[in-house]
């Protein structure tokens, strides 16, 4: 969604919070944005220190930003233009950072340049960044500003920006806008510039400001109503839309070019025509964070899910089209979780075999192994040596497959095909993998450690 919450992608590098509480990073790390003293990339999920107190997250522009439980901001990365409040400019923070200046933080939004954020209790606002592009300060409108130390009219629950457009959502749901607004990106009816404030055309009341900037010919902004009814403006194809105009009921969340609809289903836009959708997975889904090459999906369960073509930004050994459980993300421990119509059966304490239909049938260790449903759907196999996996070749009728293997010694490596997926560096570790049918062809899920 266009407000943040407990992940975000930018779709180089991402940022999650676990139910533990605690703070997690992956992706590229030129500009030390993921937080972790270095500007090393990372491709597997790494915990940010030890803390278990972070509410929310924010990454884009080269900027991480990290808020705790009680308010408190944190930030790293490129701090270009001061955009950091830390009191400097153009120099990269490697080490994720209490900032000082800004008020206890209940939202935040960042672009390269500059950064927005309103405070908890009356919600004052604060921008830093460079000032010479509509940051808001009508005394202010050269140079860069370097701290939040400054206040913006009004008192917003929410903020969001996209490139120098600026949007302010109050407690009531009303929004007002500020920025170039040169394609109608502020949709207050009109395509003129505005320094400070001014009100979005109508007397809309919005729960959620997200926006599609994918080309230079489409810019458009997405405004999901209290009622659940989407309305979009800006910049199309066909011309310029500057006032709020309606598209649909029955959405919760919008995040780019994905939107949730109120059944929970995920729905992305459908070719040019970024006002069509269609329909990528039933859900249910609770929110969707769009960084354009990869997407970070929240279930009602609170698994985290992902997919895109940037499998880096995701912790993912590689690409996927299909929403796919992320690595960091917790297995339930009683039931499993269902991966499509595939069960992920997590055995838990008891020695139970079968538990909601779920029966596990037993392979014999092997240096090569054919799966090719011959023992069921649910498979297992204890590995005392390096094993090459011959995936299995899925039809509609026998659409799914779950091999688990434990390793009893280190070191084993595990192959399907010609792609290592495992090289244990433990013994006595418990894997599972998963195989799809997609509706043309056989897919695999990534592996996940479960025990």
């Amino acid at each position: 969604m266009g407000l943040i919450g407990r992940t975000s992608t930018d779709g180089s590098s991402s940022a999650a919070i676990l139910d533990d509480g605690t703070l997690w990073v992956v992706g590229a790390n030129s500009d030390g944005e993921l937080g972790l003293g270095d500007t090393t990339n990372r491709t597997e999920w790494t915990q940010l220190g030890t803390d278990t107190d972070w509410a929310k997250v924010y990454m884009g522009g080269g900027n991480f930003f990290a808020i705790k439980t009680d308010g408190t901001l944190y930030g790293a990365g490129r701090n270009e233009a001061g955009t950091l409040g830390l009191g400097s400019a153009g120099v990269k923070v490697l080490t994720l950072t209490p900032i000082s200046s800004a008020p206890k933080t209940q939202d935040i939004a960042a672009s390269t340049f500059q950064t927005l954020l309103c405070g908890t209790g009356g919600g004052s606002v604060r921008a830093a960044g460079d000032a010479s592009s509509y940051l808001g300060y009508s005394d202010v409108t050269d140079g860069n500003v370097t701290t939040f130390d400054k206040t913006l009219s009004g008192a917003y629950k929410n903020v969001f920006m996209v490139q120098y457009n600026k949007f302010g959502m109050d407690f009531t749901g009303s929004v007002y806008v500020w920025g170039n607004g040169s394609a109608g990106q502020l949709g207050n009816g009109s395509e003129t510039p505005y320094e400070t404030r001014i009100g979005l055309s109508g007397d809309l009341k919005f729960s959620d400001i997200s926006a599609q900037s994918g080309s230079v010919t489409t810019f458009l902004i997405f405004g999901v109503t209290t009622t659940g009814d989407l309305y979009y403006w800006g910049k199309q194809n066909n011309g310029t839309i500057a006032s709020p105009t309606f598209l649909m009921s029955g959405v919760k969340a919008a995040a780019n070019n994905h939107i949730i609809k109120t059944d929970g289903s995920l729905w992305v836009q459908d070719g040019s025509d970024s006002t069509t959708f269609k329909q990528v997975d039933p859900g249910p889904w609770t929110a969707v964070h769009d960084g354009g090459t990869a997407v970070i999906l929240e279930k009602e369960d609170g698994t985290l899910w992902g997919y895109g073509s940037s499998n880096t930004a995701l912790g993912l050994t590689e690409e996927t089209t299909v929403p796919t459980l992320l690595p960091i993300s917790t297995v339930p421990a009683e039931y499993g979780i269902i991966v499509g119509d595939m069960l992920i059966y997590a055995e838990g304490e008891d020695t139970t075999e079968s538990k909601d239909n779920a029966v596990w049938h037993e392979l014999t260790t092997a240096s090569a192994i054919t799966l090719d449903r011959a023992n069921g759907e649910l498979q297992k196999v204890a590995l005392t040596e390096n094993c090459t996996i011959t995936a299995p070749i899925l039809t509609k009728d026998r659409s799914t497959l779950l091999l688990q293997f434990s390793t009893t010694t280190s070191g084993i490596q595990v192959t399907v095909g010609s792609t290592v997926i495992l090289q244990s560096s433990a013994a006595f570790r418990t894997y599972q993998v998963g195989w799809f049918w997609d509706g043309s062809t056989t897919r695999r899920y990534p592996l996940i450690e479960v025990s």
